[in-house]
């Protein structure tokens, strides 16, 4: 069959509620496929890597959900992709491919020459068109996609051995004991329809095997003889572990990134790579502001357009916002999904709850009583208990009249579905001393008057700790919240009898009573306060660290040089691959939003040794080496023909870390170029189309006449050939070294090196 024959249809496996379990609470209320990842549904994103399969007939979902859950999303997406979609929903447990077999017949009506099968629970780039030329070369049954990960994580999936020069898959077992390769299943693949074949006679077999154990009826009773359903066929262990070293199937190994999305937790770091990933494929869903008409926007963030964000707020990075979401004024936002029609408003909560884990670690200070006033006080010390509760802290609650914002009543619904328990005041612990940190969120900054009950006997109990702490008596830390209760906002504890708190916890900016605030630890939180505030009351406040939501005030009481190594590089934390290390730590600085972590400085040489460095941009990295495209004709290609070695620097200063790699540099194929290429926007591929690196030209606009010439020539859609004097350059290392800088100079490097390297590149 000719490729403009051909027809080809791809299969993603969905589950159903029974399944996925440990994604709760986020399916609760929603089907875990349609949780957004990105600003997209979960499913969304392997059906847009289906559109780039070539002749590409039907995309079927097949899951155990109602219908109706997904009737809307298949009738939208089809529409919006210009992509068929259908759902079909299975009667029963099938298995992996018995799923596949149960709907053989309407997944053969295209009469399709392949079939790829995806799982929708996998975070990849989903090289599915390059899987598909692999998989045409190999010849085989089925293609599976495979990655390369850490021995100590490789048991958790189906670990693989396969031939290196043909790429046979030779072995195959799923979650194994002990030790058997870093390859393993991703959960995407390509088949011939041949594949139904297979599964069928697994079905065969196992009706055979169901006849004869009927021989003896007591066989028939054996544990180890009893059988699955004949229609139930697993793709791990009934087809892919037999066949394996048979010639029927072969791997694709992906380059690029690849996640499971099992939990709650796993949804943050597929979203953020997602969102990398928009840099390349989709840069126009990526968000833009300053701060001055639109939020200010670090990293990678979308915005959906419903959603209405204020002007004031720093969104990012690695921030999705889902339809008719709402961020208020001065909002920070990091690293989180916002579901549909969600409010967010100032993190207060937050900055009260990071200020405390700075300083009282949940390992020696456990147990968390929040104690919540009548007024907007009560609403951060809610926030800042469920923030706590999900630091590790034991949380409980005191609130004795619950105000009816419908805010607090949200806040409270949220800590009661976590299991934070709430004390009245008859249960309330007479001294408070079963407790290692007291939170005072009982009145702010607007409060005037007498306190009154139960609030009086609540901050005398506070006092009477303050005055057992001056004795010397070990009792609970007091946290106050903006302002300590019962002194005056301007003029502090003016009685001589009053609370003394360990840590105040000032809000937008310290209250004129912080100046008698005495205690050991004082932080200013928020990060929300808008810019025509700072210059209308010509605030002077101090700037906040990388994303932190709160900053110190003043030094420690007690800190010594010693205390300042905030973090240590540990040989437990260090990868034994290089490749892994790196792997690690550039997906550390995709997802904490490090401006443009692929940019690389390149450092080369001439024959007599005189050096040049450039920023170049990473394309692919793998045990291979690491690729970069450029014109041939650039004074580092002169330079590289050369003189082969060259030198590779990463700085990442969020992270404050830099990784060197120094190995040889040589040309990748044609193939790779090629595919480098095509992978680039059609805006991009004009401008290497029409470069003529390192020589001198007329004009800036010489070059943009170019471009335009060569845009009006293509405008018919056909494609841009890759021009002959472009492509990709590789280097191989042979020295690795990665730096992690900390706050007390004192720096940690750790190097690897490759004696093997110039064998592994003469052959």
């Amino acid at each position: 069959m000719g490729s403009s024959e051909e027809r080809i249809v791809a299969v993603i496996m969905v589950g159903g509620p029974t399944k996925g379990t440990r994604f709760r609470p986020l399916s609760l209320n929603i089907p875990k496929p349609l949780f957004p990842l990105a600003g997209q549904p979960m499913v969304n994103h392997p059906i847009s890597a289906c559109k780039r399969i070539p002749n590409l007939a039907q995309v079927y979902l097949i899951g155990f959900y109602e219908e109706r859950e997904f009737a809307l999303f298949v009738s939208s997406t089809s529409n919006e992709l210009k992509v068929p979609i259908r759902y079909l929903r299975e009667d029963k447990p099938h298995g992996s491919a018995g799923g596949l077999y149960n709907f053989r017949d309407l997944i053969m009506e295209d009469n399709p020459s392949h079939i790829f099968l995806l799982n929708c629970d996998v975070c990849c780039s989903f090289p599915l068109p390059e899987m598909l030329d692999a998989h045409k070369r190999y010849g085989g049954l089925g293609t599976i996609l495979v990655i390369k990960v850490s021995p100590e994580s490789a048991n958790q999936f189906g670990e693989l051995v396969a031939d290196r020069d043909t790429n046979e898959l030779l072995h195959y077992t799923e979650k194994p004991e002990t030790f058997v390769s870093d390859r393993i299943n991703c959960g995407v693949y390509i088949f011939t329809p041949d594949i139904f074949t297979a599964i069928q006679g697994v079905s065969t077999q196992r009706k055979d095997r169901a006849t004869l154990r009927r021989v003896s009826s007591f066989e028939a009773l054996q544990p180890a003889n009893r059988s699955l359903p004949t229609d139930f066929v697993r793709l791990d262990q009934d087809i892919l572990s037999p066949l394996a070293g048979k010639r029927q199937f072969y791997v694709y190994e992906t380059l690029d990134f690849w996640e499971q999305i099992k939990t709650p937790g796993m949804s943050l770091k597929c979203s953020g790579l997602y969102l990398a990933q928009f840099r390349f494929t989709s840069p126009h869903l990526l968000a833009t502001g300053d701060g001055t008409k639109k939020a200010t926007i670090s990293g990678d963030v979308y915005i959906h357009p419903s959603a209405k964000v204020h002007p004031t707020a720093k969104i990012g990075p690695n921030v999705s916002i889902s339809a008719n979401a709402r961020i208020g004024a001065g909002v920070r936002l990091v690293s989180c999904i916002i579901l549909d029609d969600v409010e967010i408003k100032e993190l207060a909560g937050l900055s009260v709850a990071s200020a405390i884990a700075e300083v009282y670690k949940s390992s020696e200070y456990t147990r968390v009583l929040v104690i919540c006033g009548p007024g907007n006080n009560a609403g951060i010390g809610l926030a800042a208990a469920r923030h706590l509760h999900h630091f590790g802290y034991k949380l409980q609650v005191c609130y004795p009249n619950c105000a009816p914002n419908p805010l607090y009543k949200g806040l409270v619904t949220q800590l009661e579905s976590l299991f934070v328990p709430f004390l009245s005041m008859q249960n309330l612990p007479p001294e408070l001393l079963n407790f290692d940190i007291l939170i005072d969120s009982i009145f702010g900054f607007l409060f005037q008057g007498n306190s009154g009950p139960p609030y009086d006997d609540l901050i005398e109990n506070l006092v009477s700790l303050s005055e057992q702490d001056q004795a010397h008596q070990k009792t609970p830390v007091i946290v106050s919240v903006d302002v300590p209760s019962g002194w005056h906002v301007e003029d502090g504890e003016i009685s001589g009898r009053g609370m003394k708190p360990h840590m105040l916890v000032s809000l937008i900016a310290p209250k004129l009573c912080a100046k008698r605030f005495s205690g050991s630890h004082h932080f200013l939180g928020g990060r929300f306060i808008p810019p025509s505030i700072l210059h209308d009351y010509e605030l002077q406040l101090p700037p906040y660290c990388g994303t932190s939501m709160c900053v110190r005030i003043g030094k420690p009481h007690g800190i010594g040089t010693k205390d300042l190594l905030s973090s240590v590089y540990c040989d437990k934390i260090v990868e034994h691959d290089p490749f892994v290390q790196f792997q690690k730590w550039y997906a550390d600085a995709m997802t904490t939003g490090v401006k443009e972590p692929d940019s690389m400085a390149l450092s080369t040489s001439t024959r007599h040794g005189k050096p040049s460095s450039r920023i170049v941009q990473l394309k692919k990295v793998h045990q291979g080496g690491f690729i970069w495209c450029s014109n041939y004709g650039s004074r580092k290609a002169h330079e590289i023909s050369e003189n082969p070695h060259g030198a590779l620097l990463f700085y990442w200063s969020a992270l404050n870390r830099q990784v060197r790699v120094e190995g040889v540099v040589q040309k990748v194929s044609d193939e790779e170029s090629e595919q480098f290429f095509i992978s680039r926007p059609r805006e991009i591929q004009i401008v290497p189309a029409v470069s003529q690196q390192s020589t001198v030209i007329p004009g800036r606009e010489y070059i943009q006449h170019q471009c335009k010439t060569l845009e009006e020539k293509y405008s018919n859609g056909n494609r841009i050939p890759r021009p002959k004097n472009w492509g990709g350059y590789r280097l191989v290392p042979e020295r690795f070294e990665f730096w992690q800088g900390d706050e007390s100079s004192v720096h940690m490097r750790y190097m690897h090196f490759s004696p093997n390297i110039r064998r592994l590149i003469d052959g």
